[in-house]
């Protein structure tokens, strides 16, 4: 399965941001100031999330998981989290990854998701400034399954590099630089790419009512209806209050990271 043909719309989204530590410091990077994360929490926070918001979901549930960088984790307490999360309500895990660590570490994951029968979606990002072309698309050929898709970022410094990584590559998600106007970036990205960042700087969805099926939680604890954190619904170390129903929401912010957007109106 391809990121593109998941039906959103089929499932719950719970999307759980463990931590913010990353083993890169790209230099494009849009995410907060890293720092050290505490495995203690991590391992609370998914008992938390099964007990509190899985055991309230009656949907079926795509599960994302992104950071900083997950593969920094054990890949035995990695798995451990993975146990206290299950449910069979769990049909997609679908995690984001720099691809830095082995391919058996992502393929022991696969292969925990096999035996569950939760298909396993893999999203990694190349990072010309910590990992050689060769070493990367090497370990690819390494797995036991294909990553849904493959990302990198373009910036007006590694252009020429990432042309001919488009040649050798086409089916990358090439991603123009957050802090640069695409315009300002001498490559030639599509249609698609071009809409997601057009609207982390300029919502297309503003002032239209975003359906609400979906739930974020951050590496705090602290509950959101979604990355935009219109709504908050809780903390996982208190009280949390999940929504009895599906609803609809009118958007407020003038960016969005068009993260899981079910359907607007």
């Amino acid at each position: 399965m391809t990121k593109n043909e998941i039906n959103i719309k089929d499932y719950f989204v719970l999307k759980w941001q463990p931590m913010i530590s990353c083993n890169y410091n790209c230099s494009f990077c849009c995410q907060k100031k890293k720092k050290d994360y505490n495995i203690d929490n991590i391992l609370l926070n998914s008992k938390l999330i099964k007990e509190k918001i899985i055991g309230k979901i009656n949907s079926n549930i795509l599960l994302s998981m992104s950071g900083g960088e997950l593969s920094i984790i054990d890949i035995n307490i990695f798995l451990e989290i993975l146990d206290n999360l299950y449910s069979d309500k769990i049909k997609i895990i679908y995690i984001t990854s720099n691809f830095s660590n082995s391919s058996e570490y992502y393929n022991k994951i696969y292969k925990w998701c096999f035996e569950r029968s939760i298909e396993f979606l893999l999203e990694i990002s190349f990072h010309e400034e910590f990992t050689k072309e060769e070493t990367f698309f090497n370990k690819i050929k390494e797995l036991s399954f294909k990553p849904c898709n493959i990302q990198a970022v373009v910036t007006s410094k590694n252009t020429s590099f990432m042309k001919q990584i488009k040649k050798r590559h086409p089916e990358i998600f090439f991603e123009p630089n957050y802090f640069e106007l695409p315009k300002n970036i001498d490559f030639d990205f599509n249609d698609e790419e071009l809409k997601r960042n057009n609207n982390k700087h300029s919502n297309e969805n503003f002032g239209k009512k975003c359906f609400q099926k979906q739930i974020s939680v951050k590496e705090n604890g602290e509950v959101y209806n979604n990355n935009c954190k219109l709504l908050k619904y809780g903390n996982l170390n208190s009280n949390v209050k999940i929504p009895s129903k599906e609803f609809y929401i009118t958007c407020s912010n003038t960016k969005c990271n068009y993260c899981n957007v079910q359907d607007t109106k």
